[in-house]
């Protein structure tokens, strides 16, 4: 089976990755797998503890609030696992989508990912489908948490 792995920005270049993605056995609502972190103009890569993981329902809202961004050529997403959910943030800026990742427990904020287009964000909405494929539907969260909310917001915040 092929590695599952979300990835924001360029593999090869800047970027955030969640994964190996793989079912949680004994929580199979989350989906467990380190984070990697390489922001622009810096050669090390930061690894984030996952060790709560990230609720498939939520890769399912961030797939959403994509869409949304695409349709909208406009507005801020969020994304992150269960502890943190600030890890991305992307926002519409001049025809881009500027993306930032930061890691509070690290005091690492406002990391530079890069710029994605459009095509890119496209191309990102059509992994979170190969994941669901790969690992079954994306639906179950934290029994104490609730749901997963959407993180778009049709202005991007100052």
């Amino acid at each position: 089976m092929k590695e599952s792995i979300l990835c924001i920005g360029d593999k090869n270049k800047e970027h955030v990755v969640f994964g190996p993605l793989t079912v949680d056995e004994k929580f199979c609502n989350f989906v467990m797998g380190p984070i990697e972190i390489k922001p622009s103009g810096d050669s090390n890569k930061i690894i984030v503890d996952n060790s709560n993981g990230i609720e498939r329902s939520t890769i399912a809202m961030f797939r959403s609030d994509l869409f949304k961004l695409l349709q909208n050529r406009s507005g801020h997403v969020f994304f992150g696992n269960h502890d943190y959910g600030q890890i991305v943030e992307m926002k519409v800026e001049d025809g881009f989508v500027s993306v930032l990742s930061e890691v509070a427990s690290l005091d690492k904020f406002d990391m530079n990912i890069g710029k994605m287009s459009f095509t890119e964000i496209e191309i990102l909405t059509d992994e979170i489908n190969k994941i669901e494929k790969q690992i079954g539907p994306l639906v179950g969260h934290c029994e104490g948490c609730g749901e997963a909310i959407s993180r778009y917001y049709p202005e991007s915040l100052p």
